[in-house]
C-alpha cells in the first residue's frame, strides 16, 4: 500500500465514505480503503469474477457493465466509446467494465454470449441489456437516460 497523505481525497460511490485512496503495488488499481472496490481515474470501475456480484449488490444506484473482450474489435470499440462517455457522465449512474478473457466465470454466470454486452443493474437486479455493438449517439444517449427507478 502507498501513503495515504498523497493520496486523493474521494467520495466512494459503493460505500459513500470520503476517504484516501491508495494503489496496490502488485495490480496498480486503485481502491477505496473503506469497502476495498476498485477504482479508477477515469471514473469507470474494473470489475472481476470476485467483485462483480458484491458490487452490484451494494451501489446504491444504477450500475450499467460492459462485457468486453481484448481479441474481439468490436468490444474494443465499445470500450473505447465508454471511456470517451465516461467525461460526461451524470452521477446518477455507475460505469463498470468487465474483460471476460480474464474472467469467464462472469460470462457464464450471466449469459453472455455475443460481445460487446452491456448490462444495466438496479438494486442488484438486470433491468436491461444490449447485446452488440452500439454507436457513439447511442451509448450516450443510453448512459443519460433518466435512471431514477
Amino acid at each position: 500500500m502507498s501513503d495515504f497523505s498523497s493520496a486523493p481525497l474521494i467520495t466512494c460511490p459503493v460505500c459513500e465514505i470520503k476517504s484516501h485512496v491508495y494503489k496496490d503495488k502488485d495490480t496498480d488499481r486503485v481502491f477505496c480503503p473503506v469497502c476495498q472496490f476498485p477504482t479508477a481515474s477515469s471514473g469507470m470501475f474494473p470489475l472481476d469474477d470476485i467483485s462483480i456480484d458484491k458490487f452490484i449488490m451494494m451501489v446504491k444506484k444504477p450500475v450499467m457493465v460492459l462485457f468486453w473482450a481484448p481479441w474481439e474489435k468490436e468490444s474494443e470499440k465499445v470500450l473505447t466509446l465508454f471511456r470517451l462517455e465516461m467525461e460526461n457522465k451524470p452521477d446518477n449512474i455507475l460505469i463498470s467494465e468487465l474483460n471476460i478473457s480474464e474472467n469467464p466465470e462472469s460470462r457464464r454466470q450471466y449469459g453472455i454470449d455475443i460481445l460487446p454486452t452491456i448490462l444495466l443493474f438496479s438494486f442488484g437486479r438486470e433491468v436491461n441489456r444490449i447485446v452488440g455493438t452500439v454507436s457513439s449517439f447511442e451509448l450516450s444517449r443510453l448512459i443519460k437516460n433518466d435512471y431514477s427507478f
